[in-house]
């Protein structure tokens, strides 16, 4: 018979590492013995809080947080997922007890509907202080004040750390009035460093803006809230397009009343383009319905592997 002590260090690492729950790891094996400690201090935790919600078990996946304070393990946590879904206030719990600049080794950052009043000065004001942090995910609830959100939105930007390439910011519809007044400053330029994109932009100008500012992007998803029109300044750089996105290879875009020759300003000749959704708030006007306007984009578009055309339902 196999016992889990016959086992290499390697399988046994793993078993921990994947298959058993972090809180069940530090409760049930720390300190059994001397092997298992060194294994156990090996780990690469993800700690998803949000799986409290799912499963009723808040107070048992929170105690991980003291448990792996007071064992120096907080460097050890690679993957974190916090939520405030549901009336959890993990992220204001989790601020309390844990310094985020504590999480050294941190890959991963999800924040689900943060209601934090801390929110900036306890996460996106520390972001800089996580030199290995590849993914940043936000998603910010309504109930916000709408230029407290704005000004959320452009701190994240202030403050992406340099090894950042994937970055989900999600929140919901802003006032045109709000969003003239308070975004006063243009995104930071370490944006540059950003492989992966998703997220929400009042107009077509606000994308050719941030457009300047994110050339190795290769997965841009966004979601424009308004129809309002382009001036010169953006024209041009809609024109030039690819080559200022010259590694783009996938574009999804959800838009609200924009022209067809907007829209082909956007995507012609780009010659690295293999994917391409294009969603419309509304009834999709005449000019989208135009078969020989496609094909003269679809040709200037020679590795497209796929076009997806539709209105949300």
């Amino acid at each position: 018979m196999l016992h889990l002590e016959d086992l290499a260090n390697e399988w046994l690492l793993d078993l921990l590492e994947y298959y058993v729950a972090p809180n069940d790891v530090l409760n049930g094996f720390l300190n059994l013995n001397s092997r298992l400690n060194s294994l156990i201090h090996q780990i690469r935790f993800k700690i998803d809080l949000s799986s409290a919600i799912r499963t009723n078990t808040g107070r048992e996946v929170l105690s991980l947080l003291p448990c792996l304070t007071a064992s120096s393990s907080l460097h050890q946590i690679y993957h974190l997922i916090l939520s405030d879904d549901s009336f959890q206030n993990q992220t204001t719990i989790f601020s309390r007890i844990v310094d985020l600049r504590s999480l050294i080794n941190l890959r991963s950052l999800v924040l689900l509907r943060p209601r934090a009043n801390d929110l900036i000065e306890a996460f996106v004001e520390k972001l800089p202080f996580l030199l290995h942090l590849q993914t940043f995910s936000i998603e910010i609830p309504s109930d916000n004040d709408y230029s407290y959100i704005v000004d959320c939105i452009y701190r994240i930007f202030s403050n992406i750390p340099t090894a950042l390439t994937k970055c989900i910011i999600h929140f919901d519809f802003l006032s045109l009035a709000v969003y003239d007044t308070a975004v006063t400053t243009s995104p930071h330029s370490i944006l540059s460093n950003l492989k992966y994109l998703s997220i929400c932009l009042y107009s077509l100008d606000d994308l050719l803006q941030l457009i300047n500012y994110i050339r190795q992007i290769e997965y841009l998803d966004v979601e424009l809230l308004q129809s309002k029109g382009i001036d010169h300044t953006t024209t041009i750089i809609a024109n030039n397009i690819p080559s200022l996105l010259p590694n783009l290879n996938y574009f999804k875009l959800t838009m609200a009343g924009i022209s067809f020759d907007h829209i082909q300003l956007l995507f012609q000749n780009h010659l690295s383009l293999t994917y391409l959704s294009l969603t419309s708030y509304y009834r999709l006007s005449r000019e989208y319905l135009n078969a020989d306007r496609w094909e003269k984009v679809i040709q200037s578009l020679p590795n497209l592997k796929q076009f997806h055309l539709s209105k949300c339902t």
